[in-house]
């Protein structure tokens, strides 16, 4: 994007007659060590990048700009009382969306924003982004947005795989990021898109598109496993994006129609069924279809210490832990059983690999 077509000469205008930016996405300006660099650097040098404003088409009370770029300069300048900033007033004549675009460009180059702040302010700048689009639009999406911005085919790709999802979805990734911006959600919703979603509506063609639309299905898988996710951040049950990836067997293209079957089958009561969690399946698929998994066997001290940390796992479980996180009495006696079944084909390994090792 040319940013020199937006732009008017640099002029100095008054602090007290500009107002923070309503459209950005990075939230409040955080006055910590890096900023009160900044403020040293402006008290000692002045401001040598100018800010970015537009002129509001109707002044209110003294407030003539908005600003578009240079929030944590604005900040500074204010801390610093100074009355006035060199600025670049940009052409009125510019939509808000033209100006929202504007703002992504600028701060995606500078690296200011994290990929869910970039998702918020291109779902501004493009209602459809906002609303979420269709499977078969996504590459178009991608070629527009690497045009519309300049960023690259690959994170533009990322991007979009997340801004596919409903507006729903998307305010409960955003709300989720808020609370708990460490858990870095939008790796694993990228995750859950790229590794599940897309491969499962490939070989699963049946299961989304019947009687409607792929979207619709999709919304409830997308929805189920965004809670397994949150939920097993809660639990402990999810610890790395990487507990998402290793699902994908379940969608190889090659699988004969009989472990086909078996494959959906396994997916669809992973969707309906609100306490399996993503290692759950994983272990139905190695029991289930254990040609797909092909794992290596553990080097011996690695299993000595799964083994150890099981058991001291399985001799700390209480039952009420069991009580607490599946409240429904009928889903927690299925869950109980389960377990129990879980347990028996345990105990009969552990004997058998003992014997093998005795003999």
């Amino acid at each position: 994007m040319d940013t020199s077509e937006f732009v008017g000469d640099v002029r100095e205008i008054s602090v007290a007659s500009i107002r923070p930016s309503s459209h950005n996405p990075r939230g409040e300006v955080q006055k910590d060590d890096s900023f009160e660099r900044l403020v040293s650097s402006i008290d000692k040098v002045g401001l040598l990048v100018p800010i970015v404003v537009t002129k509001l088409r109707t002044p209110r009370e003294g407030i003539k700009y908005e600003l578009v770029d240079g929030e944590r300069r604005y900040w500074a300048a204010k801390a610093l009382g100074k009355s006035s900033v060199p600025a670049h007033v940009l052409h009125p004549n510019y939509s808000v969306r033209d100006l929202r675009r504007l703002m992504f460009h600028l701060h995606m180059t500078r690296e200011q924003w994290k990929p869910l702040a970039q998702c918020r302010s291109l779902a501004e700048a493009y209602p459809q982004l906002d609303r979420g689009i269709r499977f078969r639009e996504k590459q178009e999406w991608v070629k527009k947005l690497v045009r519309d911005t300049g960023m690259q085919p690959v994170t533009a790709r990322d991007r979009v795989h997340v801004l596919a999802w409903p507006k729903a979805l998307k305010e409960a990734i955003y709300e989720f990021d808020e609370r708990q911006p460490k858990k870095d959600i939008y790796s694993y919703v990228l995750a859950i898109e790229a590794s599940i979603v897309e491969p499962s509506l490939r070989a699963f063609p049946e299961y989304y598109n019947h009687d409607h639309a792929p979207e619709r299905k999709a919304r409830t898988v997308r929805g189920a496993l965004l809670r397994k996710t949150t939920e097993g951040f809660v639990t402990g049950a999810v610890q790395s994006r990487e507990q998402i990836r290793e699902i994908t067997p379940l969608f190889l293209p090659t699988l004969p129609l009989a472990q086909k079957r078996v494959a959906q089958s396994l997916f669809q009561d992973f969707i309906r069924k609100e306490e399996k969690q993503f290692d759950d399946l994983r272990s139905e698929i190695a029991v289930r279809l254990p040609e797909v998994v092909q794992e290596k066997a553990p080097p011996p001290g690695r299993l000595i210490s799964s083994v150890e940390a099981l058991t001291q796992t399985i001799d700390r479980y209480q039952l009420s832990h069991l009580e607490s996180s599946v409240p429904r009495e009928q889903t927690r006696s299925r869950v109980q059983r389960d377990l129990q079944n879980g347990l028996r084909r345990l105990a009969l390994s552990a004997r058998r690999l003992c014997q093998r090792l005795d003999a």
